[in-house]
């Protein structure tokens, strides 16, 4: 019998980031190698999925929504000064025998309404999974997004004039 739940992050962004009188178009979040809803997780070196549990949408999709629901200077318009990109690397638990986090990595390139690269910035977290349980996974998945969130604000506020 398949039992699978599907799993959605809650980042917890207190405040809603805005910078007035710029626009950002969000022109994508994209992954090389998580296109669906399963959970890819690695263990000891070697990467498998999930038998029973999926992320509600896949991995560059809830970050493209939690990046336009956050960043309200982030938008889907094509006429906006500034363009972003997000290229998402790893989303995924880590179980091993000394310690068990979650590798959230990405990078994001500024563009100018010409695509005229302006500036690119690698961003890398591993939040520790503090239980062998999905909620704890879920919390450390929750909290590698907002401090992504937070990071990227910071960075566009000070690239974008």
């Amino acid at each position: 019998q398949n039992n699978t739940s599907y799993s959605y992050l809650l980042p917890k962004v207190n405040v809603a980031f805005n910078k007035p009188g710029i626009c950002v178009n969000l022109d994508g979040v994209k992954s090389n190698k998580l296109h669906n809803n399963y959970i890819l997780y690695e263990a000891n070196g070697k990467y498998d999925y999930f038998a029973y549990s999926k992320w509600i949408n896949s991995p560059p999709t809830m970050l493209k929504d939690f990046i336009l629901e956050s960043v309200n200077y982030i938008k889907l318009d094509p006429y906006a000064k500034y363009r972003l990109k997000v290229l998402l690397f790893d989303f995924e638990p880590h179980f091993n025998k000394t310690n068990n986090f979650f590798y959230f990595k990405a990078r994001a390139f500024l563009y100018n309404s010409n695509y005229e690269l302006l500036s690119s910035k690698m961003f890398d977290y591993k939040v520790e999974i503090k239980q062998k349980t999905n909620e704890s996974m879920l919390n450390s998945a929750s909290k590698a997004t907002e401090d992504f969130l937070k990071n990227l604000n910071e960075w566009l506020t000070g690239e974008t004039k």
